[in-house]
This record gives C-alpha cells, sequence and structure tokens, in this order.
C-alpha cells in the first residue's frame, strides 16, 4: 500500500511539472512604472515629513537620509520609464537640499536622466524643467544659451529617426508620439489622420498595450486648443471618428476618450454621435478594472444622450428620464430621476427656455415636492428678561412656538423624497437611526431691539462644560427686508458669547453701510441638557427695517453643523436667499412702536448734536469751513437740511407722549440717525451736478 501511495505522489508530481505553464499575464509597462511612482513617492514623502515637526525642521535628517537611499535603489529598477526616472532624481536631489543643502549634488541629480537616458519629445523638456527649477532654487546661474545644445529640428525625418529607435516592449515614448501629433495637426490637414493612423498601428505592433490612442487624443484634443485642420467644423467630425474606429485597439482608455470628449465643448456637437456610438458597440474585456472604468464610461454616455434627447424634445423629458434608468438598472429610482430632470432643466436654463424649464420643473416635482417657505414668528415682549437663561427657563419661552432646524442642509434629494419636509415632533434620527433633538429657534423683541434664541441639545454637556469637547458652529443669515442685504454671522457658541465672522452683504439702498461686527451681540450659556445664544440686533442698527407695513417681516437662516448640517429654512447651500424663512413681526401695537422710537430718537439727536459739533469735528459741521469744506455745497445743501431737523430737536424730552413720539420719529427720526450718509449722497450729487455741468 505504501509503495502504492509512493508511486502515485511521484506520477502526480511528474504531471504537475509537465503541466503547460499558465501564459504570462499582459503587463502595460506606462500603468507599471506610473504606479510604481505613485507608491514611491507617497512613501519618500512619508519618510521625509517626519523629520519636519510642525513645519519647522529637526536638527536631525535620518528619515530623509533613509528617503534618499530608497531612492537610489529604487533608479536603478528597470521597472521606471524615463519620465518616472526625471521624477525620482528630483525627489533625490529634493532630499540633498533638504537634509544638507548639498547643491552640487542635488544638480548632480536631475542632470543624471540627461546624461544617461536617451530622453525623447516631453521627456526631454520635462528633465530640462527640473533642472533648471533646482537651480533657481539653489541660486545657480543657469547654462549660458551659447553653450546649450542647440533643439533639434523636428520634421518627419526626425520622427522617422526617432520612431526606428523604439523597441518593446516599450514602444514609441509617450513624448515622441505627443510631439508628433502636434506636428502632424499643424503640417498636413485632412491627411493627418492616415499619418496618426499609420504611427498608431506601427506602435501597437510593438506594444499592444501602449497608451499610444490616449497620448495623441490628449495632445490633438486637450492639452492644447487645437489649430489648423482640426479646429474646423469637418476636422472635429473627424476627429472624433478616428477615435471611435480605435478605441477597441487600446480598450481601458475608451472611458477616459469619453470623458475627455463630452467635457470639452470646442468638440461640438459630435460629441454626441460619440457617445452614440459608444453605447451601440459595448466594449468587453478581461481586465476587472478596466471593465468597471468602461462601464462607467457606458453610464455616463447614456445619460449624456438621454439628457441630450429630453433638451431638445422636453415635452417627453419624463419618458426620456424612465427609459434612461431603466438602461441603467435604476427604474423607479426617484432620486436618480430627480437629478436627471435637474440637469435637464440646467441646460434648458442656459439656452433661456423658461416655458420648457418650467415644464420639466414641474415633472421633477412629482416626486420633489416643492419645499414650501419657513414661517416663523418675532413677537413684542415687553418686560423680557435680560439674560438668556432667564429667558430659556421662563413660562413664556416653553408655552411659545419654536422653530426648529429640522432640515437637513444640502440637495439632499433621498431626504426630500422620503422625509415629511413638514416635520413637527422634537425627535429626529440621522442616517444610522440615532435619535437626536433639534436645535430651536425663538424670537421677540423687546425696547433693545431684535432677539433671536438658538437652542442647541447635546448629550455630551458635561464634556463640553469640563473642555474635553466642543460645541457645533452656526452658520446665520439674517436679511432685514425682503430685498435687504442679508448680515452674516459665523459663530460657534461659547460660554459668555463669540463671534467667528460677520459681514454685510451691501448695496445702494440709501440707508449707509453700517459695520455690524461690534453692534451684533452674541451671549451664550450652558445649560443642563445644552447650550442657547442670545443673538441680539439693536434698533439703532436696523432702524430702516424697524416692523412697519413697509417690513412686515424679517428673513433668516440658520444652519447649525452637526451632524452634517440641519437647518432652520432648508438651504442646499450656504447663503441660499431664497431658502431663508420669514420671521414675521407680530403684537408690536401703538405702544410698542412708541418704546422702539422714543429710543431711536434720543441716540439719533446724539448722533445728529455730533456732526453739527465743531468741537467733535462734526461731519456737516466741516462743510461751513472756508478752508475744509465746501461753503456753497453747504449754503445750498446742508444748510436747509440742518434747518428743516433743528426745530423737532426741542420736541424729544422725557415726557413725551406716544402720539409726540411717533409724530416727531415720523419727521426726522431716520434723517438724524442717517444723517451722515445723506450728507455723502448730497455731495456725489453735487459733484455730479458741477463735473457734468455744459
Amino acid at each position: 500500500m505504501k509503495k502504492l501511495m509512493f508511486v502515485f505522489s511521484v506520477l502526480t508530481a511528474l504531471a504537475v511539472v509537465a503541466a503547460p505553464a499558465p501564459a504570462p499575464k499582459k503587463v502595460n509597462p506606462v500603468k507599471a512604472s506610473q504606479e510604481a511612482w505613485w507608491a514611491l513617492k507617497k512613501s519618500t514623502d512619508a519618510l521625509i515629513r517626519k523629520n519636519f515637526k510642525g513645519g519647522f525642521a529637526n536638527y536631525w535628517h535620518n528619515d530623509i537620509d533613509a528617503a534618499l537611499k530608497k531612492l537610489e535603489e529604487e533608479l536603478q529598477k528597470d521597472i521606471y520609464l524615463p519620465r518616472e526616472k526625471i521624477e525620482i532624481c528630483r525627489q533625490i536631489a529634493r532630499c540633498h537640499l533638504e537634509a544638507t543643502r548639498d547643491v552640487n549634488a542635488a544638480i548632480a541629480a536631475v542632470e543624471y536622466p540627461i546624461k544617461n537616458l536617451n530622453l525623447q519629445g516631453t521627456d526631454r523638456d520635462l528633465a530640462a524643467a527640473k533642472l533648471a527649477e533646482v537651480k533657481r532654487l539653489t541660486s545657480v546661474e543657469p547654462m549660458p544659451a551659447s553653450a546649450a545644445k542647440p533643439a533639434p529640428k523636428k520634421d518627419e525625418a526626425y520622427f522617422s529617426e526617432n520612431f526606428a529607435k523604439a523597441k518593446a516592449p516599450h514602444g514609441y515614448s509617450y513624448g515622441l508620439m505627443a510631439d508628433y501629433t502636434k506636428f502632424c495637426n499643424a503640417t498636413y490637414g485632412k491627411d493627418m489622420f492616415a499619418k496618426l493612423g499609420k504611427m498608431l498601428d506601427d506602435n501597437l505592433k510593438l506594444n499592444p498595450n501602449s497608451d499610444a490612442l490616449f497620448a495623441v487624443f490628449n495632445n490633438l484634443a486637450v492639452t492644447w486648443n487645437p489649430q489648423g485642420y482640426t479646429a474646423t467644423v469637418k476636422g472635429r467630425k473627424e476627429l472624433i471618428e478616428f477615435f471611435i474606429k480605435r478605441t477597441d485597439k487600446r480598450r481601458p482608455t475608451s472611458q477616459q476618450l469619453f470623458s475627455y470628449a463630452v467635457n470639452y465643448e470646442y468638440l461640438g456637437s459630435y460629441t454626441y454621435k460619440f457617445a452614440k456610438e459608444f453605447i451601440a458597440n459595448p466594449i468587453t474585456v478581461k481586465d476587472p478594472h478596466a471593465q468597471k472604468r468602461i462601464n462607467n464610461a457606458l453610464v455616463q454616455a447614456k445619460r449624456f444622450v438621454a439628457i441630450a434627447d429630453a433638451v431638445e424634445d422636453y415635452s417627453d423629458a419624463d419618458d426620456i428620464a424612465e427609459d434612461y434608468l431603466e438602461s441603467i438598472g435604476k427604474k423607479g429610482d426617484k432620486v436618480e430621476y430627480a437629478k436627471f430632470l435637474s440637469d435637464v432643466a440646467k441646460q434648458l436654463n442656459k439656452k433661456h427656455n423658461e416655458k420648457a424649464l418650467r415644464k420639466v420643473l414641474a415633472m421633477r416635482e412629482k416626486v420633489v415636492p416643492a419645499r414650501k417657505q419657513v414661517k416663523t414668528e418675532c413677537f413684542w415682549w415687553a418686560d423680557a428678561p435680560r439674560d438668556v437663561k432667564s429667558v430659556v427657563d421662563s413660562p413664556v419661552y416653553a408655552k411659545a412656538k419654536k422653530g426648529l432646524l429640522n432640515l437637513k442642509y444640502g440637495d439632499n434629494l433621498k431626504f426630500l423624497i422620503e422625509t415629511d419636509a413638514a416635520l413637527t415632533g422634537r425627535e429626529m434620527t440621522v442616517d444610522d437611526g440615532a435619535k437626536f433633538r433639534p436645535t430651536e429657534f425663538f424670537a421677540y423683541a423687546d425696547g433693545e431691539g431684535v432677539r433671536m434664541i438658538l437652542r442647541l441639545f447635546l448629550d455630551n454637556i458635561n464634556d463640553v462644560k469640563n473642555g474635553f469637547a466642543g460645541v457645533p458652529g452656526f452658520e446665520s443669515y439674517v436679511a432685514t427686508g425682503i430685498d435687504s442685504p442679508y448680515h452674516c454671522l459665523m459663530f460657534s457658541p461659547k460660554e459668555g458669547g463669540n463671534m467667528d465672522a460677520s459681514f454685510l452683504t451691501q448695496y445702494d439702498n440709501f440707508t449707509g453701510h453700517r459695520a455690524n461686527r461690534n453692534n451684533i451681540r452674541i451671549d451664550t450659556v450652558y445649560l443642563d441638557d445644552g447650550v442657547a445664544s442670545l443673538i441680539t440686533f439693536p434698533w439703532e442698527l436696523v432702524f430702516a427695517s424697524i416692523p412697519s407695513d413697509k417690513t412686515p417681516a424679517w428673513y433668516v437662516e440658520f444652519i447649525n453643523w452637526m451632524k452634517g448640517g440641519y437647518s432652520l429654512g432648508g438651504s442646499t447651500t450656504v447663503h441660499s436667499r431664497s431658502s431663508f424663512a420669514e420671521m414675521k413681526f407680530t403684537g408690536f401695537d401703538k405702544a410698542a412702536m412708541a418704546v422702539i422710537k422714543r429710543k431711536l430718537l434720543i441716540k439719533g439727536r446724539n448722533i445728529f448734536n455730533a456732526s453739527c459739533s465743531p468741537r467733535e469735528n462734526g461731519y456737516i459741521e466741516k462743510w461751513s469751513d472756508p478752508e475744509l469744506g465746501d461753503q456753497k455745497f453747504y449754503l445750498a445743501k446742508v444748510k436747509p437740511l440742518v434747518d428743516s431737523v433743528t426745530p423737532y430737536l426741542k420736541k424729544i424730552k422725557p415726557a413725551m407722549t406716544e402720539d409726540e413720539v411717533l409724530e416727531t420719529y415720523d419727521a426726522v427720526g431716520e434723517k438724524m440717525l442717517n444723517i451722515n450718509f445723506i450728507v455723502e449722497n448730497m455731495r456725489r450729487e453735487w459733484l455730479d451736478d458741477v463735473f457734468t455741468a455744459e
């Protein structure tokens, strides 16, 4: 039995030995060289960074020395083509300069490819550029022009000579093919395609896996704007057809070819034909990674064609969308359907076809209902507490209806389609199912100004209080009227209050520009279950937008960057003005307006008196100065304005009735508060008249 087993084992072994060896897997040398260089660069960069702590160099360079040794060893390996060896030499030069400031060694490193490698075309140019770069960095004078070797004349003889030198497995160099492409395009007109076709066919005989087709396409259609024949309509058409016929010779590049073709407008409408041909002739390859890229390109081509068809025949955009989704295996996918129609709408918008645009958007609203503007309110609270915690703990706050930051930030189609946009409950969940309580928004006004509270609920508030965790920040927008510029406020809630950044988007609305950073106040307090921030807009900052028939509401948006971002109004992007919530003023009766305007009158009187005061070098007073001002302008424009305001100053006194307050404010309130800006505008108009008079 043992003998039989031995014989069997021997026979088996002989069979294994005798079996034919599997065919060696074809390797793309260009790809292999690139991937090896990328891996080498990543590893050596990591080593070099070890000798730099916080951006500053250490006294030691042992890790840079290790990187240098590794690079020098890799330089001798055959896997690298000339282009990657040039990059390795530049990295070696970097190591010499970073470690020991050895200028000679660095220059010798970047000279190595020039002296030892038979560089052609763009490879030679790249090596020269690396040498010049190192010489600039080391303040070494470049080679005098007289000593430089003159560049050879690139004609047919030059290319024939260099093509003859090409040997398998590498075939023609990328740089040589690129140079020949440019030469043919500039020299042969429509006959260029015959020349390029022969060059490609010859090269593919040497190396079927070369990047020849991509090299030609990249340099003829992408890298530089084509001149000569390919710039014509007929030339562009033949360019596309040239590549369609040859995609089977370099199949993994088909995706790249299509991607470039679609994204470069100067290829024009022939891109559509390219895509149709691409769809009609599907490509199958053995390499799973290459096949994946090709399949992705096929989806891209189908989408391109479908969008173009829908733009042309927008009445059938709905059916075209469904057919496209079915063709890519996503029939019934509402998210993809909505995205597709959005892209069709964008193209129609570019064509200024409003009728078609509205029709396509109506189709989209079947699955993505148009989000209604969020409504909230700001009510009058005459005796409101002055600190944040007292407000939050008050019965008024407890009973009040609050806005909620419960709308997911961004163009979240899945969320919009699958979630009730009118969500009013406090309990919400994130994508992983975890529950959270959305931030509350609460607004009111008192005699000081408009006040808005953002109450953010946190599970880790104790860590925050002890300094072990931070609080997600807010990005906030407040427009003080339907057509007013909006304030942008960004802050991270910290106890005591802070403002990270703020600015006012401003245009000429004749209310004057007022810096808001020092006027808008933010007060924050830590609570047992989170943080509450109180934002105050003083009335004197927004006097032109106090509650009135002209300004019945403000428009606000608050985004908290917790859990990917949740907002009050439903912004899809930052600064999304159309997504702001309406904050309507309520309860502002005669008594409330008298309180607001009484304080504004006192503030306005102080501003007006300061502007007229010679002691304070007031803005109005200076115009009456014969040397520093313009008395003619003062008498004609400024003095009448001053005279119209002055009689009302005596009426501003503590004993004013509500009617007196309202009457006085309506007459001169905004004039006094805005006096300097009014005079500035009068001066501008005055100078316009002076310099444009006939």
